[in-house]
This record gives structure tokens, C-alpha cells and sequence, in this order.
């Protein structure tokens, strides 16, 4: 169902509502870091294969 500003209702959308606090949790940094840090390594394994060679 919509709202008067046709917008959908947060009672209609009840995965939305059971996981809004999840969903408004901000853990772009720490994704970041993380998935930075797992390329680098997976460049310094590539480079370290290859002798550096490729690049």
C-alpha cells in the first residue's frame, strides 16, 4: 500500500521493517578496509608469483 506522498508504508514491508536497524547501520569504512586490504594482498601474492613481471 502507498502513502499519501507515494511512498511506500514501512508496515507494508515487513523485511524492510524487521531489519531497519541492521540496514541503517554505516559500515562503508570498515568494508573498505577490509576488502582494500584483501586486494593488496592479492596483488603482492600475483606479484610475488609472477616476479613482478607483469606490470
Amino acid at each position: 500500500m502507498w502513502g499519501l506522498d507515494g511512498t511506500r508504508r514501512l508496515v507494508d514491508l515487513p523485511h524492510v521493517s524487521r531489519l531497519r536497524d541492521l540496514l541503517s547501520e554505516d559500515r562503508a569504512e570498515e568494508e573498505f578496509e577490509v576488502t582494500l586490504e584483501a586486494l593488496l594482498d592479492r596483488l603482492d601474492r600475483e606479484l610475488s608469483r609472477d616476479g613482478g613481471r607483469r606490470l
